[in-house]
């Protein structure tokens, strides 16, 4: 339903932000 689609979507989102934080250590420093 609508959260099992939720949870996909924002699982996703944050491996990619993590992937992100992991190649740009300038970002990672700046969200820290």
């Amino acid at each position: 339903g609508t959260s099992i689609g939720l949870s996909s979507t924002i699982g996703a989102f944050f491996v990619f932000v993590n992937l992100k934080l992991q190649y740009i250590p300038f970002v990672q420093g700046y969200w820290v």
